[in-house]
């Protein structure tokens, strides 16, 4: 299974607690905008057929313009194609994970690069909410921002479905830690 690899060394007593991933609402609003893509050569070819037939005729008179228009329609076929594929893996490979012991986020950057980092739950310091839009209001989603103790780098997981009951367990899990391993907290503030 893809969650055992992405878990391949787990921590002793580790349990996945939250598996995110990107609203599928964020993806929809993708696949509209390249289903639009799609689209508008067909409604420039009925424009051309219906207004300016004249033009029509020259762009297909069976010669060369002919073959020089087809090849341009494929290569933007073939661009739309790319782009949207790279829309889909991008969103597809997203995920972030909450264990009760650490923060793994793998996110996709294009094709070919992917970011793989995890925070441990003892350097959590704090886990805020923000939900800009109008959709994601409605579909209930946002990025959860989770700061760090030291010179980390914030984690940011983006989009997310139920941004604020994430982010309170996230809260509540940080808090659990501590109280499990008092002790620990200090060692691991100063390594």
């Amino acid at each position: 299974m893809w969650l055992g690899k992405v878990l391949s060394s787990p921590l002793p007593g580790e349990q996945v607690i939250f598996y995110l991933r990107r609203h599928w609402f964020t993806f929809f609003l993708e696949l509209i905008k390249y289903l639009l893509l799609l689209i508008m050569p067909v409604i420039l070819a009925l424009v051309f057929i219906r207004y300016l037939p004249d033009r029509w005729e020259i762009l297909f008179d069976g010669g060369l313009t002919e073959i020089l228009v087809k090849l341009a329609a494929s290569i933007y076929y073939l661009g739309v194609w790319v782009f949207f594929w790279t829309a889909w893996v991008d969103y597809y490979l997203d995920v972030w994970l909450v264990t009760n012991e650490r923060i793994i986020s793998i996110e996709q950057k294009g094709l070919f690069n992917r970011f793989r980092s995890e925070l441990r739950l003892s350097r959590v310091e704090d886990a805020t909410t923000e939900v800009k839009g109008i959709f994601p209001t409605i579909f209930h989603y946002g990025n959860i921002v989770i700061q760090t103790a030291g010179m980390e780098q914030n984690a940011v997981f983006r989009n997310v479905p139920n941004s604020y009951q994430v982010a309170e367990k996230i809260i509540k899990l940080t808090d659990g830690w501590h109280k499990i391993h008092p002790t620990q907290q200090s060692t691991d503030h100063h390594s």
